[in-house]
């Protein structure tokens, strides 16, 4: 279903990503119903001037989650929270839905998997394929012929050569580099401004100029 400014959208979480997600929201000129939330205290706070209406379970919420209009789009930075909330969410009627800031450059030749969020000024090239509920911040540039996985955090201004493959559940941070043709293991963290000359394994933590396993 294409989104217009008539498609009703939830937005779940309520941290810095949600806040993005709102102004990508604004900029595709897209109707936001609200927020949703897993903290009950934050259930009638504001959002710039719009509502957290509830946790689920909440009835509002659960009337908008069981109507088959409604788009949610999961801001939430923490890859293991995203799969919590795809977990939680996949027996309402609502669709969870990718959101691209139209500032994005993204080849036609590229794929975007079902519920990736792209912030503004992100460049993703040819033949490039971005997984499920992954998350890409501002200013990343990515090659031709990148494959991320499902669940992946790639932080602001993060340069990502030609041919890269990284695998599910990783998380690479702010400014980081990664040569072309390098591979990075499942669950592994690339710490923020390190330099990724070589392959680096599953379940490491890598920092550094280049980047060198420290766990």
């Amino acid at each position: 279903m294409e989104i217009t400014s008539k498609t009703p959208v939830l937005i779940v979480g309520t941290g810095p990503e949600a806040r993005v997600v709102l102004d990508i929201a604004n900029a595709l000129d897209v109707m936001v119903y609200g927020f949703i939330t897993d903290k009950e205290e934050e259930t009638n706070l504001e959002i710039n001037d719009l509502l957290i209406l509830g946790q689920l379970g909440d009835k509002d919420v659960e009337t908008l989650l069981q109507d088959e209009y409604t788009r949610i789009v999961i801001a939430v930075k923490e890859h293991d929270k995203r799969m919590e909330w795809v977990a939680d969410l996949s027996s309402k009627s609502a669709e969870i839905i990718s959101f691209v800031h139209p500032s994005a450059i993204i080849s036609p030749y590229a794929r975007i998997g079902d519920g990736v969020v792209v912030y503004p000024g992100v460049t993703i090239l040819s033949n490039s394929l971005i997984g499920a509920h992954s998350l890409i911040m501002s200013g990343t540039n990515i090659g031709a012929d990148v494959e991320i996985g499902e669940y992946v955090t790639i932080e602001q201004g993060v340069q990502i050569g030609a041919g890269v493959v990284i695998d599910t559940e990783c998380f690479v941070g702010a400014g980081a580099v990664v040569q072309p043709e390098v591979g990075i293991g499942r669950e592994s963290l690339i710490g923020a401004g390190s330099v990724v000359l070589t392959d680096i394994p599953e379940n490491a933590t890598a920092f550094g100029n280049p980047a060198r396993v420290v766990e």
